[in-house]
């Protein structure tokens, strides 16, 4: 909390100061700018209902894993931590093709937002793939720094191994995402991530893993 209150302070001191592009000026903050209200609604809504139905999803999926057994949750929980590192490099990428594709569409450059959108997934694809072969081959070496037992840390292993294969996809979704994010369309992002989520990952997970007794690999798989 401490950590989180001082970031704040310091970006409102920067906001204030106006040493940046942006500058806070109290009057016209405090004041309801209707349209620009509606603005940021007609984003931020979508987006924000995106990652309420992903969380809650995640939930559910973390109760179709947790119901095959504690050590099965332990490797699981442990590669998550592993690829939430692991995906980083194209949560940035996914950042910069927002970020370009925002500033370029502003400026009336949309051809030019469109190329930093492409290039953006491109170099993620790449940088994914790498850390894809980095999971897939030393998944049990990284699994070990959090657990010694050996039977989590195979099942670890085998969830990183599978999951290596999506990461080149995951840093092509994370970076056109982004592009259509900063274009402004986070409905039609909103729709496809729930689509991906409530059709096929948490239906597929379970019948893989409890219906067809599969087990873990059968949801690692969804």
């Amino acid at each position: 909390v401490f950590s989180r209150t001082t970031g704040a302070a310091a970006i409102l001191v920067i906001l204030f100061r106006g040493s940046g592009r942006l500058k806070f000026y109290v009057p016209g903050f405090l004041r309801a700018d209707l349209g620009t209200i509606g603005r940021i609604f007609k984003i931020g809504l979508p987006a924000g209902v995106e990652q309420v139905q992903f969380q809650l999803a995640m939930t559910i999926y973390t109760v179709i894993i947790s119901s095959l057994g504690t050590k099965i949750l332990a490797a699981h929980s442990i590669a998550m931590r592993i690829e939430s590192l692991a995906f980083m490099p194209g949560f940035g990428f996914g950042m910069a093709a927002m970020t370009l594709v925002g500033q370029s569409l502003g400026a009336g450059q949309p051809d030019l937002g469109e190329r930093a959108a492409s290039l953006s997934q491109k170099y993620a694809m790449l940088v994914m793939s790498l850390v894809g072969v980095f999971m897939f081959i030393f998944g049990a070496e990284m699994a070990s720094l959090f657990i010694s037992d050996p039977r989590v840390i195979a099942l670890s292993a085998l969830a990183l191994k599978i999951w290596a294969v999506a990461m080149p996809l995951m840093g092509t979704s994370n970076t056109l995402a982004g592009g259509l994010r900063g274009a402004g369309d986070t409905r039609r992002v909103l729709l496809i991530m729930t689509c991906c989520i409530w059709i096929i990952r948490l239906p597929l997970a379970y019948l893989l893993a409890l219906i067809l007794k599969v087990g873990p690999v059968g949801a690692w798989i969804a």
